[in-house]
């Protein structure tokens, strides 16, 4: 929202036609914010600006930060709450050439309740200069920025996405789609052109309830979603958002309902089951809770990705530890 577009620097472009298998058409996606199912004529439309004289390089595109998930949640009453999505150090090196590659533009995203998105770089344990930041974000101007000064990025760096949220309602917020609910993302546009294109995290699901005191969960929901999550050994391709496969099997975005809705948690007496989603309505939440500092710290699922969705295999891929 409030984008001007986005032009590619001077000295990089990205090839049309190269392929033959692909290129033939462009998906223009539009997510539209209706609560009150109004009527409207809406003609949106696509500018392509393109040339013959090919630049000098080929860009690709970096999806980071946290996944689509349920388990992105911000507590209740809720000043400032720092989550953080990952890119791991194992993803770099496997996804990044030997000379390493430019960050050139960056599109920092979030929804109504972030407030501050900074990615930042680190290499052999030291942390660099932010790559981009913007500590008073409004989802009502997103656009792509590009660097003053582009950033190198060499195999093995870590990029680390953090965004500071808040929530002065009552009730909790989760990860998904629609502005009422949240993401923490960005856009790296980078060169010369590799092959992956996304590297996030998401909470890693015992590591999640444990902080919650939670210690059993069930739910014929979790098949769906292949919770908790163990990547087969010959799977080739990395597992879809759970939160938007979520929404594909219910519809149920705009309404307040959750995948905590159709999870229970399992206490000592036989045969009891309790909502998720009531547990966590019943909960004292503290002003600045430090349950998400927990998760934070806990354990992460790390999600690498070359273009068509195909899985970087990584020797550590069930969780990484911050």
């Amino acid at each position: 929202m409030g984008s001007d577009g986005e032009m590619f620097p001077n000295h990089v472009g990205s090839p049309i036609g190269e392929n033959s298998d692909e290129d033939h058409y462009f998906i223009l996606e539009i997510h539209y914010e209706n609560p009150q199912e109004l009527t409207f004529v809406h003609s949106p439309g696509m500018r392509v600006v393109y040339t013959d004289k090919l630049r000098p390089y080929d860009v690709n595109t970096l999806f980071l930060g946290q996944k689509v998930s349920h388990f992105m949640m911000i507590p209740p009453n809720q000043k400032r709450i720092k989550i953080n999505g990952y890119c791991p150090s194992e993803c770099t090196q496997k996804g990044f050439p030997p000379e390493g590659v430019f960050a050139a533009t960056v599109l920092l995203h979030g929804h109504t309740y972030a407030r501050s998105i900074i990615l930042r770089h680190l290499r052999n344990g030291v942390e660099l200069p932010p790559i981009a930041q913007d500590r008073t974000y409004d989802t009502n101007y997103q656009q792509y920025r590009q660097l003053q000064k582009e950033v190198k990025i060499l195999p093995g760096d870590e990029l680390m996405l953090e965004c500071l949220f808040e929530n002065e309602s009552d009730d909790y917020i989760v990860g998904g789609l629609s502005s009422n609910r949240e993401m923490c993302q960005a856009l790296l546009l980078y060169y010369p052109k590799s092959s992956m294109v996304d590297c996030r995290s998401q909470y890693e699901f015992h590591s999640f309830f444990d902080s919650l005191g939670i210690e059993h969960v069930e739910g014929e929901m979790l098949k769906s979603l292949n919770l908790p999550y163990a990547p087969l050994e010959n799977s080739v391709a990395t597992p879809p958002d759970d939160g938007i496969v979520f929404f594909s099997l219910t519809g149920k975005e705009e309404l307040n309902e959750t995948l905590f809705d159709f999870l229970y948690s399992t206490g000592d007496e036989p045969g009891r089951k309790v909502k998720v989603s009531s547990v966590l309505k019943s909960r004292v939440w503290k002003s600045n809770d430090k349950t998400v500092d927990d998760w934070n710290r806990g354990g992460m699922y790390t999600h690498c990705a070359m273009s068509g969705g195909k899985r970087i295999e990584l020797k550590m891929e069930k969780s990484i530890e911050k």
